[in-house]
C-alpha cells in the first residue's frame, strides 16, 4: 500500500502525537508499505524513520504548534490518508481525500480542551466545529483508548451514526526502554544510591498545562523518605524550581532538564517508579515507557491512563488533582508491579504490535472499498 500520514508535529520536535506518528510510520514501512509523512517544517536536524519519506512543509501561517499547510492539498496519489488529531488546519486533508476519492483514517489522540482563558475558548470553539466534520468524513476512526474517547462528544456522535471506531493504543520501543539499563543520572544529579526516586516526565511548556508537576511536589512534602526526579525542560522550569523551594522540598527535587528522547530511558532507569500526575491525558505514553523499563507506575485515575496503569497490577491509581491521594498511592508501590508491567508491554504494547493492527485496519478498509 502507498500510505500518507499527516501530523502537525514530528521529530525532531518530540511530542505525543508526532512521536506516535513516527513509530506508526516506521512499523508500517517495516511491513513493506510505501509510507509518506506530511508535517510542518520545524527547527532541528531531520529525524526520519527507516524506509519512510518525510515531507516537511513550510507553513503559510503558524500559531503556536498549529501550522496551516497548503501543501496538504497536493500530496500526490495514495491508497489511503491517515490524519492524526488534533491538527488545526487538518481539514485540508479531508478536502484532499474527498477530491481524490481516497479513504481517510483519523486517529483522535487528544482534544483541544486543555487550555484556559481566551485561548481555551477559541480552541474549544474550533474543536467543536472541526472535529465532528473530520470524523464524519472518516471511513475509520481510531482512538487511543475507549475510556478517553467516550468523553468526546464528536466520537459519541460518530458511534451513534454507526461509524467504525477502533481502539489503537500507543506503543513503546521495548528494546530502547528495557530493564537493566546502565545509568549515571543519580551520580550526576547528586542523588544518593539508597534513595527511593519517583520520576515525572513532561514537557515544561505552555503547550502542556495539564501535566501538574505541582501535585508531585505537594505529595513529596508528605513523603520525607522519597525524592523526585523531574525529566523535561521548557519555560516553566524556573517556576517549578521556585515552587519546590517554597514547598520545603527543594533539597529532594532533582531537575534533569530537557533530555533527548532516547535518553529518557536512562532517567527512568535511575528511578524506582514513575508518576503521571496529569489532570487531562488521553493515554500517557510515558506509562508504557516506564513499564517497559520494569518500573512500577502511579497514575491519575483519568480513563485513558487508568486503562494502562490499572491493568494486571502494574501500578496504583490516585484521584486526579488530589496530592494527598497521590502520596497514598506512592506508598503502595511494590517492585513486583514493574515486572508485571514489562510482561504486559511485551504482550500488548510494542510498536510492532500496533503496526500490525494498523495494517489489518488498512487492509480491511481497502478490501471493502475494492469489493464495493
Amino acid at each position: 500500500m502507498r500510505i500518507a500520514h499527516v501530523t502537525h508535529s514530528f521529530p525532531p520536535y518530540y511530542a505525543g502525537v508526532g512521536n506516535v506518528a513516527f513509530h506508526n510510520a516506521r512499523a508500517l514501512a517495516a511491513l513493506g508499505h510505501e509510507v509518506h509523512v506530511f508535517t510542518a517544517l520545524t527547527p532541528g536536524a531531520p529525524v526520519d524513520p527507516p524506509g519512510v519519506v518525510v515531507h516537511r512543509l513550510r507553513p503559510l501561517l503558524e500559531i503556536g504548534k498549529a501550522p496551516l499547510l497548503p501543501g496538504l492539498l497536493t500530496p500526490g496519489r495514495f491508497d489511503l490518508i491517515h490524519l492524526h488529531l488534533p491538527f488545526i488546519g487538518g481539514e485540508l486533508s479531508l478536502l484532499r481525500a474527498r477530491a481524490g476519492r481516497t479513504p481517510l483514517v483519523v486517529t483522535v489522540h487528544n482534544d483541544l480542551r486543555i487550555f484556559g482563558g481566551l485561548k481555551g475558548l477559541l480552541l474549544g470553539a474550533y474543536d467543536r466545529l472541526s472535529t465532528p466534520l473530520l470524523l464524519r468524513g472518516a471511513e475509520v476512526i481510531c482512538v487511543v483508548s475507549q475510556g478517553f474517547a467516550e468523553g468526546l462528544p464528536a466520537v459519541r456522535a460518530a458511534r451513534r451514526r454507526g461509524q467504525r471506531i477502533v481502539e489503537v493504543p500507543n506503543g513503546v520501543d521495548a528494546e530502547v526502554f528495557r530493564p537493566g539499563l546502565q545509568s549515571d543520572v543519580r551520580e550526576r544529579l547528586g542523588i544518593p544510591p539508597e534513595a527511593f526516586v519517583v520520576a515525572v516526565v513532561a514537557a515544561l511548556d505552555h503547550a502542556h498545562p495539564s501535566k501538574r508537576i505541582d501535585l508531585a511536589l505537594r505529595a513529596l512534602a508528605e513523603l520525607p523518605r522519597m525524592r523526585l526526579l523531574v525529566v523535561g525542560g521548557g519555560p516553566l522550569l524556573g517556576s517549578l524550581r521556585d515552587l519546590a523551594r517554597e514547598s520545603g522540598v527543594g533539597d529532594r527535587v532533582h531537575f534533569a532538564g530537557a533530555v533527548p528522547h532516547g535518553e529518557v530511558a536512562t532517567c527512568l532507569a535511575a528511578s524506582d517508579c514513575l508518576a503521571l500526575t496529569s489532570d487531562q491525558e488521553s493515554f500517557g505514553m510515558v506509562l508504557l515507557e516506564a513499564m517497559a523499563c520494569g518500573k512500577p507506575v502511579v497514575s491519575s485515575d483519568l480513563p485513558g491512563p487508568a486503562s494502562i496503569a490499572g491493568q494486571d497490577g502494574c501500578g496504583a491509581l490516585f484521584r486526579t488533582g488530589d496530592a494527598g491521594d497521590l502520596a497514598r498511592a506512592l506508598r503502595e508501590v511494590r517492585p513486583e508491579m514493574g515486572e508485571r508491567g514489562r510482561a504486559l508491554v511485551l504482550r500488548k504494547y510494542t510498536w510492532e504490535i500496533v503496526g500490525r493492527q494498523l495494517d489489518g485496519i488498512y487492509r480491511s478498509l481497502l478490501g471493502s472499498a475494492a469489493a464495493a
